[in-house]
């Protein structure tokens, strides 16, 4: 099911973030701030309505953004194995605080801001 799951995961934040980059003038900022709302939110609602493994939800994912990155992109292979290891600690880091805290909602939170603090750090870099 975490296949499943994963794999829808990407297809809807593939088609949210490219309709909004469409009509979003800088999509650099829609990358950096929005983008890993979008992908949080759709990879653990995900898993979670299809009561799937969070952990392995978030690594089919970031196996999707590794193809993604890598074929279409044009990314390094290190990119994309990037996304996949960050994915899949997004996953993991959602779980334990729902572990020591009983709120997903605070996983979520924090997973978000990781995902945000990385893709500030990477779009600076390539700058």
């Amino acid at each position: 099911m975490a296949l499943f799951a994963g794999l829808l995961a990407g297809m809807c934040a593939f088609l949210y973030n490219l309709f909004v980059t469409s009509f979003y003038k800088d999509s650099e900022f829609y990358k950096i701030v929005f983008s890993p709302v979008v992908e949080e939110l759709t990879k653990t609602s995900g898993a979670v309505l299809l009561d799937a493994n969070l952990i392995l939800t978030h690594s089919v994912f970031g196996v999707i953004e590794f193809f993604f990155d890598v074929y279409y992109n044009k990314s390094s292979v290190e990119t994309g194995i990037f996304a996949i290891a960050f994915h899949t600690i997004f996953g993991t880091v959602t779980l334990i605080v729902k572990f020591y805290t009983g709120y997903l909602s605070l996983g979520i939170l924090l997973a978000i801001s990781l995902h945000l603090t990385m893709n500030y750090i990477i779009y600076k870099k390539a700058r």
